[in-house]
This record gives structure tokens, C-alpha cells and sequence, in this order.
């Protein structure tokens, strides 16, 4: 009943690639999730660029009696080593995932964790229609993350403006800078920094599970964003000894101005309670 195509796979053609995109805009467009306005020849560019650079990448579309259905893959960050880290994905244009379906998914999901000799991977699912997936699966809750929208007809702006304009005035030790990507000149300190704040993100279990972010990571990341025009907004702030305290990231197409993917956000454990997470946000949120 359903096929899986590789997005690296010969067999792969554009008449593929257009199906993908048309059924991907189809599922961001009604559960209101962001798709950068890019054409189908730039979402391939992308993907074909990234699956070239990492090796343990694999992203397949699903199809059903030659029609595109759904898309699903994993990714195996550092893979064969202690800190290989895998990420997998899944989405559909249903409203409840067919039982059919979902038994497919999974099963060829283990089928590339055992490829890659991984006993686990962490699943994105950002909305019920997927966590039912996910229970269905029988995956484990990892952590307490959400996700919200902010926009300007909703958001409260005397209270962003208050944020932006006292937070900092009574911070007057920090300083802040706005940059893109990740400069050389604080690529070392923002990998400790990065590493750090992840390994102190909430979780449900205690698994010691080891992040693993080095400077090789920052600069292969920020390479490939040049290459594809997918600037990583970055605003940074300092203390008097120039070491980095608090950090936040947010990352937007060129080509759709109209939405911000608010990405990493983090202070160190000295500075926490000083309102400096919301002055990031807040300050991102006005330059962009």
C-alpha cells in the first residue's frame, strides 16, 4: 500500500521533488506551521546539500498509488561515536494518522536505527496529530518543550517595550551584539556555551544523555547556511571580561520576511532570573 523514495535516490525525480514540496506547503498551510516561500528547485538544492555534507542523513517521501502521502526520516548526528545523536521526523496530511500508516512509519524507522546501530532516536512531534503518533509508537515524553506563535496583532507590545527598554538598563554590566551566524572570533566560546545550556535543558528522564556540540559543528553549520542563503540571526550579550552570558538565535528565509523561527535561547546559570531571556527574545524579535 505505501512506498518509500529517498530524496537522494537516483529514482528521485523532480516530478517527485515538485510533489513533495506541493504536499509539504499542503501540510504547513493547514496546521498553520511555517514554510519559507521558496521554490521546489531551492528546497532540493538544500536538502541534496545537506544530505551530501552528512552521511547518516535520510529522508524519504511516503507514497500511496503514486501519489506523495507523507515524509519521514532520521538523522544520526556523530554517527559511530559516544556522542552520535539521532533525530527523527515524520508528518502527514491527515488529521488522525491512518493505523496503517502509522505501522509503516515505524517500522521502516526502525529499519534505518538499525542501519545506523542506534537503540534510540528522539522524535519530533509538534503537534497532537504527530505526539498521537508518537504514543502510538509507544515512544517515551523526553522533555516539557512547546511551541507558541507570536505575531504583532497578538503580542502585548507595552509589555515587550518595558522588557526592552528595563531589562538591560538594569543589566549595565552587559554588553550586547548583534551577528550572523557564528564569527570566528567566538566560535570556542559559543560551543561550550551551546553544550552547556543543552545539557541543563529540562527532561523527563534522567538518561545522562551527552550533547555534543563542537567548534567543527558551528563552522560546517554556518558554511552550509552561506552556501543555501539561510542566515542564522544571532544576539549575543557579554560581560566586562567579553565572556559570553546569554544567547539567542533565530533563523528566517530571505525570501518570506513575514515569520521567525526562534530557535536556541539560553543564559548562564550566574545570570538566570534578570529577565535576560526575555530582552533576547524581545530584542530579536524588534530587529528582525
Amino acid at each position: 500500500m505505501y512506498d518509500l523514495r529517498y530524496i537522494d535516490d537516483d529514482s528521485f525525480t523532480d516530478t517527485h521533488w515538485r510533489e513533495y514540496y506541493e504536499h509539504l506547503a499542503a501540510i504547513k498551510s493547514k496546521y498553520k506551521e511555517h514554510l519559507s516561500a521558496i521554490s521546489w528547485q531551492e528546497l532540493k538544492s538544500r536538502l541534496l546539500s545537506f544530505a551530501e555534507e552528512e552521511k547518516a542523513y535520510n529522508e524519504a517521501v511516503i507514497m500511496s498509488e503514486g501519489s506523495v502521502v507523507g515524509y519521514m526520516g532520521l538523522w544520526v548526528r556523530h554517527p559511530g561515536t559516544p556522542d552520535q545523536h539521532p533525530w527523527a521526523w515524520f508528518d502527514a496530511l491527515y488529521d488522525s494518522i491512518p493505523e496503517s500508516l502509522v505501522s509503516f512509519s515505524g517500522r521502516h524507522l526502525l529499519t534505518l536505527m538499525n542501519r545506523h546501530t542506534v537503540d534510540e532516536a528522539h522524535f519530533a512531534s509538534h503537534d497532537e496529530r504527530i505526539t498521537a503518533l508518537a504514543r502510538a509508537w509507544k515512544a517515551e515524553k523526553l522533555n516539557r518543550l512547546d511551541e507558541s506563535v507570536l505575531d504583532e496583532g497578538s503580542a502585548n507590545s507595552e509589555i515587550l517595550d518595558q522588557w526592552r527598554s528595563n531589562i538591560l538598563r538594569e543589566n549595565k554590566d552587559l554588553r550586547h551584539e548583534f551577528f550572523l551566524n557564528y564569527p570566528e572570533r567566538y566560535v570556542e566560546q559559543l560551543s561550550v556555551f551551546l553544550k552547556k545550556c543543552l545539557l541543563a535543558m529540562p527532561r523527563e528522564r534522567e538518561d545522562n544523555f551527552s550533547w555534543h556540540v563542537d567548534e567543527a559543528d558551528l563552522r560546517r553549520d554556518g558554511k552550509w547556511r552561506e552556501r543555501n542563503n539561510l542566515p542564522l540571526y544571532c544576539i549575543a550579550l557579554f560581560d566586562s571580561g567579553d565572556k559570553l552570558v546569554a544567547l539567542t538565535e533565530a533563523s528566517v528565509s530571505p525570501h518570506n520576511l513575514e515569520s521567525i523561527d526562534q530557535l536556541m535561547t539560553g543564559v548562564a546559570e550566574a545570570y538566570r532570573g534578570r529577565g535576560l531571556a526575555n530582552w533576547l527574545k524581545v530584542s530579536m524579535y524588534h530587529n528582525l
